[in-house]
């Protein structure tokens, strides 16, 4: 099986129902006869997960060989838990972005019934992106530790 291809945000989270049961919106894709998605990291990407009624998974979002030769610890997989809507990111791209290509890739243990979308955080009153800091680890964080 082979990883499914989710390109460029281009909506942002705002333009979408982001409600337990709501229908998928157009930017929806689902995993079903996949082994994980990728996406074009770029600034305020957030990745929305839905899974479905028997699909609670594993989700891990692999760092580069990059970053890897750097050191960095690879995040453990993230628990997802049935019938739930879970926002991942944004994704440090120092950390996460494959080299050339951009792409963050991630694996999931079970895909039948849910589905993966790529989306930009919402835009601020004066109608430009908030500002926030990638974490460099955005699933798990130290006590006491600041992220900038």
């Amino acid at each position: 099986m082979a990883n499914l291809a989710l390109g460029t945000p281009t909506l942002f989270v705002s333009d979408n129902t982001v409600l337990v049961g709501s229908s998928l919106p157009a930017g929806e894709t689902s995993l079903a006869g996949m082994t994980g998605f990728t996406f074009v990291n770029i600034p305020n990407a957030v990745i929305r997960l839905i899974t479905g009624a028997s699909g609670a998974c594993n989700v891990q979002f692999l760092i580069s060989q990059v970053a890897k030769l750097k050191g960095v610890a690879q995040p453990a997989a993230i628990a997802v838990a049935n019938s739930k809507e879970v926002l991942f990111g944004p994704f440090d791209p120092t950390i996460y972005n494959a080299a050339p290509t951009g792409l963050v890739t991630a694996t999931i243990s079970v895909v039948t019934g849910n589905s993966v979308g790529v989306y930009l955080q919402p835009l601020a009153t004066a109608g430009q992106v908030l500002t926030t800091s990638s974490l460099h680890n955005p699933f798990e964080m130290t006590a006491g530790a600041v992220d900038y």
